[in-house]
Order: C-alpha cells, then sequence, then structure tokens
C-alpha cells in the first residue's frame, strides 16, 4: 500500500482501524504458552507421583508462572498495540499499550530466564554436584552470575525513564527518558548474556554425564530430564539470537525522532 504524500503532517486518528491488524503473533505465543505449559505440567506431575520432587522442581514452578505471565503482556501488548498496522492507521492508545509491550517484559525478561537457568542448575547440582567437585564449582559460580544477571538486567530499565510511566507515553516518552543508545546497549547486553549463559549451561553437564554410572531405568530418567531441560535451553537460545540480531540489524533504521512530533519509529 503506497504511504499518503501529506502522511507525516496529518495528526494521529482517533478511530480505532484494524484493517491491516495481525493476529498471528498473539496466536503463535498462546499456542506456545499452551505446549509449554502442558509439558512442565506433565513433568511435574510426573515427578510428583513418583514421589521424586525436589527442588529444581519447585524452582520450575516458578519459572512457569513467569512464562505464563510474560506471555499474557506479550499477547495483551500485541492485540492492543496495532500490530500489522499502517502508520496512518494507529491511533495514540495503540502506541501506549505498545510501548508497554516493550517496557513490562524488560523486567519480567530476566527474571523468568533466571528462573528456569536455576531449576537446570539444581538439577546438575543434584545429579553431579554430590560427587563431581569441579562439577559443584562450576554450577555455583553459574548460580552467582545468574543472580547477578537478574539483579543488572532488572534494575537498569527502571533507571532509563524517569518516572518510569513516562516510558510508554507516546508524546512524552523523549523528555523524561534518557537516549535511545541506552535502551539499544541494553537489550545487547540483555540477550548476549542470556545467550552466553544458556550455551555455558548446555556444555556444564558434558564431561561429568559421560561419566555417570546409574542403573539403566534411572539412567533412562536422567537422559529424559536432560532432554526436557536442554530444550527449554535451546528456546531461550533461539530467541535470545533473534532478538539480539533484529537489535544489532535494524536499530541503524530507526533514525532520531523530534519529541514534539505527534508521529515516532520506536
Amino acid at each position: 500500500m503506497a504511504i499518503p504524500e501529506d502522511a507525516a503532517l496529518l495528526p494521529p486518528p482517533t478511530q480505532v482501524n484494524d484493517t491491516h491488524k495481525h493476529y498471528d503473533v498473539a496466536i503463535a505465543v498462546i499456542l506456545m504458552m499452551v505446549t509449554a505449559t502442558n509439558v512442565t505440567v506433565g513433568r511435574l506431575v510426573s515427578r510428583r507421583s513418583s514421589r521424586a520432587f525436589r527442588n529444581d522442581d519447585w524452582a520450575m514452578i516458578s519459572a512457569l508462572l513467569l512464562y505464563i505471565g510474560h506471555g499474557i503482556m506479550i499477547v495483551y501488548c500485541n492485540l492492543y498495540g496495532g500490530s500489522g498496522k499502517t502508520l496512518w492507521e494507529v491511533i495514540v492508545a495503540d502506541t501506549y499499550y505498545l510501548l508497554q509491550g516493550i517496557v513490562a517484559p524488560a523486567f519480567t525478561y530476566p527474571a523468568m530466564t533466571a528462573a528456569v537457568r536455576v531449576s537446570i542448575l539444581l538439577f546438575h547440582h543434584r545429579i553431579f554436584g554430590l560427587t563431581e567437585m569441579v562439577a559443584r564449582w562450576s554450577i555455583w559460580a553459574c548460580f552467582i552470575l545468574t543472580f547477578v544477571y537478574v539483579v543488572i538486567f532488572t534494575v537498569i530499565p527502571g533507571v532509563i525513564c524517569t518516572p518510569l510511566s513516562a516510558a510508554w507515553h507516546p508524546l512524552t516518552r523523549k523528555i523524561h527518558c534518557k537516549s535511545d543508545q541506552l535502551y539499544y546497549d541494553y537489550n545487547v547486553a540483555l540477550y548476549s548474556s542470556s545467550l552466553g549463559m544458556d550455551v555455558l549451561l548446555l556444555i556444564l553437564p558434558v564431561a561429568p554425564g559421560m561419566r555417570l554410572q546409574l542403573p539403566l531405568k534411572r539412567l533412562l530418567g536422567v537422559l529424559v530430564m536432560f532432554v526436557l531441560g536442554i530444550s527449554s535451553l535451546i528456546l531461550n537460545s533461539e530467541h535470545a539470537s533473534y532478538k539480539l540480531a533484529i537489535y544489532v540489524m535494524q536499530w541503524g533504521r530507526t533514525g532520531d525522532t523530534d519529541p514534539s512530533c505527534r508521529y515516532f519509529i520506536i
């Protein structure tokens, strides 16, 4: 569709126009949430019924709740944030919800991914930590890194805008928020750190796992747990890689905007 020549001079529309609105992202997120929830609940029920419920399972419950909350926010903001609309169809309220969808996950993503990693680390500690000294110290080092990761990447989003509510107000955010470059640097650091920690957790159990000497039944159970843990790490790594690539490759296309302008680029 051609862009109207005077589009940059038009005020934001006041009537909702969902002609070009997309629902594919919201549907995809809902399907992933349902699948992940069913798999995780099935795992927890199996662990409970076999009386093998441990600390890593409690951590996984926290991770699941954070994931569901994170997913609900993404769905909500995609449904009400004007996803897929052309610029001259986006009303101020659409942008308001879209910006909320950018800010809120900045606080939930570090906690959610950290909870998944803590669950996996607790599982590794239960399997290897009691007998493998190197593995035990490596696991504790990863715990410390995870704690530092959560603190740093939860605090930074809270100081980018003063007050924080200005971050999702489309007409004043440029006045009350620090430079967009800081937000870009934050996201690159966040997803780079997340990807690096996932890779570290993927290779952490390789050496001690090859030395396991367990009965066949228990070994199969351990392998199943590893597969579930690895699958969640791989999915998170793919997400971090995709977001990192988007920020690195597309940031230069956003340009700069005047805070008084009624249209802006996020």
